[in-house]
């Protein structure tokens, strides 16, 4: 999923290494290992989560994964939080005594954001996650019209896998929302209501209007030609029965058991 605030790494790894070039050699001989060592672990931090969440990979411009889709299965659930307890465990390896002050900072925000994201696995919170505003069916979307490169014939089929995978990674949200169900997480009826008639409007929009096509457009002559009839026939048999089908699901399976708006709180919800 979409995640801003994972925007704070690369300029926490950024200032660990601009502190140790300018650091004379004598004055840091002590610090030296446990600095780059943390450095190395932010680094990977950042590799790890632009890895396991592509979608922010190409709204931040990493040069990869611009081809697919977060893996919102159980077993990419499960990498993730094995791959983020790896990192977790390598950072508490380094003594937070035995660094600058600024990298101690560091040190406490890579900790912060990861174990943020290890208590949202825990507390399970794809099983009831519905949102209108930022919701994939929202996101993916916009990010592919405003960050998705398209300058290469290499972009352009990239842009097309990404849409092809629509319906996976949608019949994974339902999946997830069906857990959500049988386990008592279940969110409120009216922003459901409006995500179902999100999805139902953006089917009705004639494909060459879409942000994939903006997408499309950006692709010079004649690469262009040649695939934008190829993004619009992904459009129209892989993203519009994806959306059709997650909502009919909304609709038919899951509103009849939507919380009631009078009980929006979290407390409702089981942990």
């Amino acid at each position: 999923m979409f995640r801003p605030a994972r925007l704070l790494v690369p300029f926490l790894t950024g200032f660990l290494l601009d502190v140790l070039g300018a650091a004379p050699m004598a004055q840091e001989a002590a610090r030296i290992s446990p600095s780059k060592t943390l450095a190395n672990v932010s680094e990977d931090y950042w590799d790890v989560t632009m890895r396991l969440n592509p979608l922010n990979a190409t709204y931040y411009g990493y040069p990869r994964y611009h081809d697919r889709l977060d893996d919102n299965s159980a077993a990419g659930r499960a990498e993730e939080k094995k791959e983020l307890q790896a990192i977790l465990s390598r950072l508490k390896t380094i003594d937070r005594s035995m660094v600058s002050e600024s990298d101690a900072i560091s040190w406490d925000v890579l900790e912060l954001l990861v174990n943020q994201r290890l208590e949202e696995i825990q507390l399970k919170l794809w099983q009831w996650d519905i949102n209108f505003f930022l919701g994939p069916e929202v996101m993916i979307p916009w990010t592919i019209e405003m960050a998705q490169p398209m300058k290469t014939e290499e972009d352009a089929q990239a842009v097309i896998k990404r849409l092809e995978a629509m319906p996976r990674y949608f019949a994974n949200q339902a999946q997830n929302l069906k857990e959500g169900l049988s386990e008592g997480r279940i969110t409120v009826r009216s922003p459901l209501q409006r995500t179902i008639q999100q999805l139902e409007d953006m089917v009705k929009i004639p494909p060459e209007r879409t942000a994939y096509a903006v997408a499309a457009n950006r692709l010079p002559e004649p690469i262009r030609k040649e695939y934008l009839p190829k993004v619009l026939h992904a459009v129209e048999t892989s993203v519009y029965p994806a959306f059709k089908q997650y909502g009919q699901f909304l609709k038919s399976r899951y509103l009849p058991n939507a919380r009631p708006d009078e009980t929006p709180g979290i407390w409702k919800l089981p942990q």
